[in-house]
């Protein structure tokens, strides 16, 4: 059965909730990959991080852009500020989002779109020693027969070793707590010539406060769209809006947005609510749907 969970996931992630880096762009085999590895160097070496005993990943995405029977190969890092050697062990996951955009785990190659037998690592454990930084080089090798309608993805997991935290004391108890986190960087493999294409399924009044939107990818490629409702008076003409940015669908995906008002938000009166969906790109037309909502 899936489990529900989120994964802590910044562009450069690390213990302390300390992010930094630049994207890796992915490449087909006939390109050179760039590397970060210079970026990392620099970063590294920032007083202010420096100082932090941290350990830091990244990308927190890779962006593969292949054909059929095409190669791509991007590097995964560990950066460790520790005092210590820092083990990592690394897996390859499935992942879905729900209609609510929560991550739901799968395990690997048994979803649809998954890529993850397609994905090798050069290796699945690894020590940094301190002050260094450990690199893993992940290959994607598009197989001569794939499907082209639609994107494929995985998750690249790296387990964190348990940390004991400081001792908490209330009066003659004593808890003693374990640190345990779960690093994921998603992966993505973006074939050429795929669909982007959105569209608005509903849009309607859920209680006197609540407001709720349902807009499907209907394309091949995964969407990153902004959303807002806006909210305009009939009798004087002001207007307020209400948005949500980088509300990420993948291909056949369905997502619910709720709108909530607070109380006292609108004064009585009659008002028009113009829901919008933007894909932010210009070959995927903007979709709307429009509320005509008396407040009392």
């Amino acid at each position: 059965m899936p489990t529900k969970n989120h994964l802590l996931l910044l562009f450069f992630c690390c213990v302390t909730i300390t992010s930094f880096g630049q994207v890796n762009k992915g490449k087909d085999s006939t390109e050179k990959v760039p590397t970060a590895a210079d970026t990392l160097a620099a970063r590294h070496l920032n007083d202010s991080l420096k100082q932090k005993k941290v350990v830091s990943f990244g990308p927190a995405s890779f962006d593969f852009n292949l054909d059929r029977g095409k190669t791509g190969k991007q590097n995964f890092y560990i950066i460790n500020r520790k005092d210590k050697p820092y083990p990592i062990n690394l897996t390859i996951k499935d992942f879905m989002r729900d209609s609510v955009g929560n991550i739901v785990f799968y395990e690997a190659n048994t979803t649809k779109n998954s890529c993850a037998n397609w994905i090798t690592l050069d290796k699945t454990y690894l020590e940094v020693p301190p002050g260094k930084i450990g690199t893993v080089v992940v290959t994607v090798n598009v197989p001569d027969s794939v499907d082209m309608s639609e994107m494929k993805w995985a998750m690249l997991i790296a387990d964190v070793p348990k940390e004991k935290l400081p001792e908490h004391k209330a009066g003659n108890i004593t808890t003693v707590l374990e640190n345990q986190i779960k690093i994921g960087s998603h992966i993505y493999v973006n074939l050429p010539g795929l669909s982007k294409e959105l569209k608005m399924l509903s849009f309607k009044r859920s209680n006197d406060s609540t407001y709720l939107m349902c807009i499907k990818n209907i394309g091949g490629a995964q969407i990153r769209c902004n959303v807002s409702v806006e909210i305009s008076s009939q009798s004087t003409g002001e207007k307020k809006t209400f948005n949500q940015d980088d509300v990420p669908l993948f291909p056949e995906q369905i997502r619910y947005l709720q709108f909530k008002l607070a109380k006292g938000t609108l004064t009585p009166g009659k008002y028009t609510f113009v829901a919008l969906a933007d894909a932010m790109d210009d070959d995927v037309p903007l979709e709307a749907a429009q509320l005509e909502v008396e407040i009392k």
